[in-house]
């Protein structure tokens, strides 16, 4: 019968019982205690090994921003043992079952840090529900990565795992601990807990540095689930119900009807002078744009940098903060139930409500969220839906150029019959990772980074056309609100660091969080004060009543806010969008 390696070993341990002594058998002599100390080493010489590597990343957190602390030894240093023993019971005998063995744990430890290290933030279990959307937006390098690591996992189950009593024993409490996840997360946080965790509210970097990458995660995901569990509790919050008929009301007797509202979002928009090395580099606008609009350009702040634009979605067309609470995209929750969003707002107002995106209907889940949150209409490029649509991608291009989606629009906007007032949001895919310019190379920038020549000619095309459609806008529409803002900052190799290296705004507080926004009221730009992503519905609210609506309701539209002050209103919102049934 065969054993895995180090089970054979300690088969053969017989120690000496007391029995033995007393029939006068002598004790093991010094070779036999040598042989046994052999055999407990060939027994566990692979998890003195995985512990040594443990202890060494430990270590070397002391000298990195990553701080190690003793700490990780209560829970997560016993659960990686556990999953390395684990995973060595589950594959079969082989010399590389040790290392398939722990491959599984530096991968998770690797990307763990790897996000960490490229967007400032801890990554999260619920995030594999993106791994299609990646897959969609990613180049072919990732994409090949994502199948390569698909196959070998599907080979890996067919052809190194045993499936047999023991395989099971040993995947019992890792089963358990999933279905525990799900069913009694309470129990999780719980159990947890009595492990001693130490938690900051504020830092989570902190909080898995302190008890650790796996530890973490499973808490966190414990908490969101409990959380979600308890989601449907706050859908007849009535002081929230109040509050939302009470502004549907006063919008519904102040509001003035022969005003139209357009926001554009658009995707990773830079503007280079805010960099310290390009701040006297005013040609790297279009000069239409910087003529008409550059002292008007303002600061507004998103939840997220480097991507996540679902996320500013939703703070820009809701008005309330994306806290991430039960899902890190809040949009994957949407189940198309009617919420109070301004698009929906706007539509029980009399608005014709459209969204325009030239993307993906399912990508993270818009074509449920986009209906739910009152669209009236939904366009998407005609490569990716069988639905009714205008737009459509320029040949053989991935992203719409912004310039072409802004004719696009127009021309559409041109050929409509509707006599009902218009709320247009356009989102804008031009300039996503991998910053495809899809124009000739203007401007030469010296820099170590490697999409920063690409990101700065982006602007520089996208800019011109952005003016002339706003342009476009205050002549057809001269009663108009427009709110051009940019989703988040593009992303640069080696995340918030080397916008710090850069001197982005000065480096001062959350400035990676900071895009530019600019204002243009009855075709007259309008600086403002930083505000925050979702203060936009707020300013919208407030133009079509004659800044009444501010007046006598309050506007979380200024930076900074204190957003907890908001999170009772998200429960009751977030509650609302998981349903099936309408609101009353």
């Amino acid at each position: 019968m065969s054993h895995p390696e180090g089970d054979s070993a300690l088969a053969d341990i017989r120690l000496a019982s007391p029995l033995d002594v007393e029939a006068g058998l002598p004790w093991p002599s010094p070779g036999e205690i040598l042989g046994l100390g052999l055999s407990l080493y060939r027994a566990t010489r692979i998890y003195l090994a995985f512990s040594l590597w443990f202890v060494l990343i430990w270590w070397l957190g002391e000298y990195v921003d990553f701080k190690g602390h003793i700490d990780v030894f209560h829970i997560e240093f016993p659960f990686c043992l556990y999953l390395f023993f684990t995973f060595n019971q589950i594959l079969r005998p082989s010399r590389w079952r040790p290392l398939l063995a722990a491959l599984p744990i530096f991968g998770l430890y690797a990307v763990h840090d790897s996000y960490l290290f490229l967007f400032g933030e801890v990554p999260a279990l619920a995030q594999l529900n993106e791994l299609p959307e990646l897959f969609l937006v990613g180049d072919f390098w990732l994409r090949t990565g994502l199948i390569l690591t698909l196959l070998g996992t599907a080979w890996c189950a067919l052809r190194c795992m045993e499936y047999n009593r023991r395989s099971l024993l040993a995947a019992l409490p890792l089963l358990g601990l999933g279905i525990a996840l799900v069913a009694s997360p309470a129990l999780v946080i719980n159990g947890m807990d009595a492990g001693r965790l130490r938690l900051n509210t504020w830092l989570q970097s902190e909080n898995a540095a302190r008890n650790g990458r796996l530890t973490l995660a499973v808490y966190n995901e414990a908490r969101r689930q409990l959380a979600l569990s308890g989601l449907e509790s706050h859908a007849g919050n009535e002081s929230q119900r109040q509050y939302y008929n009470q502004v549907l009301g006063y919008l519904r007797e102040h509001a003035r009807r022969d005003r139209q509202v357009f926001v554009i979002l658009l995707e990773s928009f830079l503007d280079p002078r805010l960099l310290e090395p390009y701040k006297e580099r005013d040609e790297y606008l279009a000069p239409n744009f910087r003529r008409r609009y550059d002292k008007a350009l303002g600061l507004s702040v998103s939840p997220m940098f480097g991507g996540g634009t679902p996320q500013a979605e939703f703070e820009v067309l809701c008005g309330l903060p994306a806290f991430a609470e039960f899902n890190k995209v809040e949009f994957n929750l949407f189940a198309g139930n009617p919420i109070p969003c301004l698009p929906q707002v706007l539509s029980e107002l009399g608005y014709d409500t459209l969204a325009n995106d030239p993307y993906i209907p399912a990508f993270f889940n818009v074509n449920r969220a986009y209906p739910g949150m009152g669209f009236t209409e939904t366009y998407f490029a005609r490569e990716h839906t069988d639905l009714p649509t205008y737009l459509r991608l320029e040949r053989g291009y991935k992203y719409l150029f912004d310039g072409a989606l802004y004719d696009q629009n127009r021309d559409f906007l041109e050929q409509r019959q509707s006599r009902k007032p218009l709320f247009n949001y356009l989102l804008t895919l031009y300039g996503h990772l991998y910053f495809d310019v899809q124009r000739p190379i203007k401007w030469k920038v010296k820099s170590k980074e490697a999409f920063l020549e690409k990101i700065v000619n982006i602007s520089y095309y996208r800019s011109g056309p952005l003016a002339e459609y706003l342009e476009w806008i205050n002549r057809h529409y001269p009663k108009s609100l427009v709110i051009a803002l940019a989703d988040h900052l593009p992303f640069l190799g080696g995340g918030p660091e080397r916008y710090k290296a850069l001197g982005y705004l000065h480096n001062t507080k959350d400035s990676v969080y900071h895009n530019r926004v600019l204002v243009i009221q009855d075709g007259k730009p309008r600086k403002l004060p930083t505000i925050h992503h979702f203060g936009v519905p707020y300013l919208v609210y407030d133009y079509l009543t004659d800044g009444g609506f501010c007046e006598n309701f309050e506007c979380p539209i200024a930076y900074p806010y204190d957003k907890e002050q908001l999170r009772e209103r998200y429960h009751y919102l977030m509650a609302n969008a998981v349903q099936r049934k309408s609101l009353e």
